[in-house]
C-alpha cells in the first residue's frame, strides 16, 4: 500500500511537471486547445494500454509484460540520459 502511494505521487508529480512545461512552451492562446487535446491522447493511450496488458497477461504472463516494458522503456531512458548529460532538451 505503501508503495501504491508512491506510485500515485511519482504520477502525479510526472503529469503536473509535465503539463507545466508544455504550456511553458505555448502561446497563450493555444495553451486551452493543446492541454486538453495532451490530455485526450494521454487518457485514451492509457485506456488502450490497460487493455492490451490485461489480454497479454490473460493469454501469456505477468513476465512477460514486465520484459515488454523494459524494452519499450529502454529509449526513453536513453533519450533522457543523454538530454541529461548534454543539458539540452531531447527534443530541441
Amino acid at each position: 500500500s505503501v508503495g501504491l502511494v508512491l506510485l500515485g505521487l511519482g504520477w502525479s508529480a510526472a503529469v503536473v511537471g509535465g503539463s507545466a512545461q508544455l504550456t511553458a512552451s505555448l502561446a497563450v492562446a493555444d495553451r486551452p486547445r493543446v492541454q486538453g487535446s495532451v490530455d485526450v491522447a494521454m487518457n485514451l493511450v492509457g485506456a488502450a494500454a490497460g487493455i492490451v496488458a490485461g489480454v497479454l497477461v490473460t493469454v501469456s504472463s505477468y513476465a512477460l509484460l514486465g520484459a515488454l516494458v523494459v524494452v519499450a522503456t529502454v529509449p526513453f531512458l536513453l533519450v533522457a540520459a543523454r538530454s541529461a548529460r548534454t543539458g539540452r532538451p531531447a527534443a530541441g
